[in-house]
């Protein structure tokens, strides 16, 4: 377990418990609540990314963290991010939050467990070393700091999927687009296996950075700490609409071009280089095959130059099958009175 990984630290393990805290001196700042997205199966069907995706689940041991996609409530959410505090003292790491109008405080292992989050790893903030050779396996044309580092360059669909959940469900934050040393700390947990730092201490910190400026993200942990305390929601306490990182999602997230008839993945290689691919392309996005995580451009061109040459012939098929049904006088290219051989 978690508390016994701090050297040192205090065998007197307190629950959860109110807390007493000033009021803000302060009126609260005027922030939108937005909803945690969750990931769509039937987008993923489509896409082709679903057993990938659900692979980098268990690799990170989120399978039950994805699996109940709870309710989120306006100001619970509010009331839980606005004042979230997350103290990361060696000996006994806590955090200190809102429900409504009661404080409680926590250590950190309750919290992740309230979180369905597991418990492995350091409780230190992720250094940015520990992550550029992972970020470089990753993407193509990533040449800004990490902090600066965008998920469009990651080439693997399964993978960028992977990385928008992180940013706008586990670690909620407004600048998805971006990534944060965390958030490819979760990242890299997912792709390989790695456990060298605790998700709850990621996400207790991101909690913390929300209630000072952004929008409001958090909601699903609001509601899965009040449970874990024994606290419904309040009467007349608004349900955030739920929101899934679908196909509107995908082309908000710029994780696709507008196509109704297919998905086009948008592979970057640079600013000025963007190759349409029809999804699914499970030969074309394949570890096991290429030893590697990025796709050549010859390899993003000479594929969807065999997706188009296929879509053309099976139209070609369409209109000779509708014209030879519809059509009596359809003759499959043989002249009247010439012999069917």
């Amino acid at each position: 377990m978690l508390r016994k990984m701090f050297q040192g630290g205090s065998s007197r393990k307190q629950g959860p418990r109110l807390a007493m805290r000033d009021a803000d001196e302060e009126p609260p700042r005027d922030a939108p609540v937005r909803p945690c997205e969750w990931p769509s199966e039937d987008f993923m069907d489509r896409a082709g990314i679903k057993e990938e995706f659900n692979a980098y689940l268990r690799n990170a041991d989120l399978v039950s963290f994805e699996e109940e996609k709870c309710r989120q409530y306006h100001y619970l959410t509010s009331s839980f991010v606005r004042r979230f505090e997350f103290s990361s003292s060696r000996n006994s790491p806590t955090v200190l939050f809102d429900l409504y109008e009661n404080s409680y405080t926590m250590d950190l292992e309750d919290f992740t467990t309230a979180c369905k989050l597991p418990q492995w790893g350091s409780i230190r903030d992720p250094r940015k070393s520990e992550f550029r050779d992972f970020l470089a396996s990753i993407t193509v044309g990533e040449s800004r700091e990490i902090a600066q580092a965008t998920i469009g360059s990651i080439h693997f669909p399964a993978i960028h999927y992977f990385a928008l959940f992180i940013g706008r469900c586990i670690n909620g934050k407004d600048e998805a687009c971006h990534m944060c040393v965390p958030d490819l700390c979760v990242l890299k947990s997912a792709v390989l296996g790695y456990k060298g730092y605790n998700l709850g201490a990621i996400v207790a910190r991101r909690l913390h950075n929300n209630g000072i400026s952004g929008d409001l993200f958090g909601g699903i942990y609001a509601t899965r700490v009040a449970n874990y305390l024994g606290i419904a929601p309040r009467e007349g306490d608004m349900m955030i609409p739920p929101a899934y990182l679908d196909y509107d999602a995908m082309v908000k997230h710029h994780f696709l071009r507008r196509n109704e008839q297919f998905l086009h993945y948008r592979l970057i290689y640079d600013r000025r280089n963007v190759v349409p691919v029809t999804l699914p392309a499970p030969y074309l996005f394949d570890y096991q095959a290429k030893g590697r995580y990025v796709v050549t451009r010859e390899e993003a061109t000479e594929y969807e130059r065999g997706m188009e040459a296929a879509r053309q012939h099976a139209a070609a098929q369409e209109a000779v099958a509708a014209a030879s049904q519809y059509d009596p006088s359809f003759t499959y290219g043989y002249q009247p009175g010439g012999p069917w051989y």
